[in-house]
């Protein structure tokens, strides 16, 4: 049998631990469940689709931050996954910040979760959701016939796209898709087309350049045929030219649509 003075270290023992793990637990913004996720951090609402996003792509910048007392970001991933009002944005501007690890999970969200975690404004009219095969390059909508979701399908959000949607659109059944322009060499120069998939280039340029008047198409050759005009490279068309979008389709400014 233990002697009262052992008996009273081991209570002591105890108490001491009670007490570092609660000032621990107290100290974080995030807790950490080796149960369910290892060594990763929690935070406020992971099944939210901003909240989702960031568990999946920031994990590792999120870890980070979590373990390092100095970095500030915790509060607001802890918001921006509930999706409180300006709070995605405070992230996104720790982007800049000169401590690398609010810098890393910061440019993170803007990157990788941008159109799921920002603060919305009106009522979604339209179902938006990123392709698996598209790795964050493209993203696609329709008009949603149950329920919305609040997704940004724009330029803004998937950078280099060009927004394109069917002559009627917005009507129900249509899909309206943002995709990058991909370019390949050929053996005269090069040749740029909308892409579903992440392209290795985004434009090219040589002698002379052809860019068709109807399609989605450019291309860098010896000759320009009949309904191309030339242009002094092959690259995404601006929005103001109305142009750049397979036969059949209009250029529009966004895929997602709010009210």
């Amino acid at each position: 049998m233990r002697s009262p003075r052992e008996l009273d270290a081991a209570r002591c023992a105890r108490a001491l631990a009670t007490v570092a793990l609660g000032l621990l637990l107290a100290s974080c913004v995030l807790a950490v469940s080796p149960d369910t996720y290892g060594e990763h951090c929690r935070f406020a609402a992971e099944t939210t689709p901003c909240g989702a996003c960031l568990r999946e792509r920031c994990e590792a910048a999120i870890d980070a931050c979590c373990g390092d007392a100095t970095c500030g970001a915790m509060p607001d991933v802890d918001r921006c996954s509930r999706g409180e009002a300006d709070a995605c944005e405070a992230l996104a501007a720790r982007a800049s910040s000169s401590d690398v690890r609010e810098r890393d999970a910061g440019a993170c969200m803007t990157a990788r979760c941008a159109a799921v975690c920002r603060t919305f404004a009106g009522t979604s009219a339209t179902t938006c959701s990123e392709p698996a095969g598209g790795r964050g390059a493209t993203c696609s909508c329709k008009v949603a016939s149950g329920a919305a979701n609040d997704f940004d399908c724009s330029p803004s959000t998937f950078v280099g796209t060009v927004c394109c949607a069917p002559l009627s659109w917005p009507a129900d059944g249509q899909e309206c898709t943002c995709q990058p322009l991909g370019c390949s060499a050929t053996p005269e120069g090069c040749f740029c087309q909308l892409s579903f998939t992440p392209p290795e280039s985004q434009s090219c340029q040589a002698d002379k350049c052809c860019q068709s008047d109807d399609s989605d198409q450019c291309a860098c050759r010896g000759r320009c045929f009949e309904r191309e005009h030339e242009v002094p490279r092959c690259a995404a068309l601006p929005l103001e030219t109305g142009a750049g979008c397979r036969a059949g389709q209009k250029r529009v400014e966004s895929c997602s649509i709010r009210n």
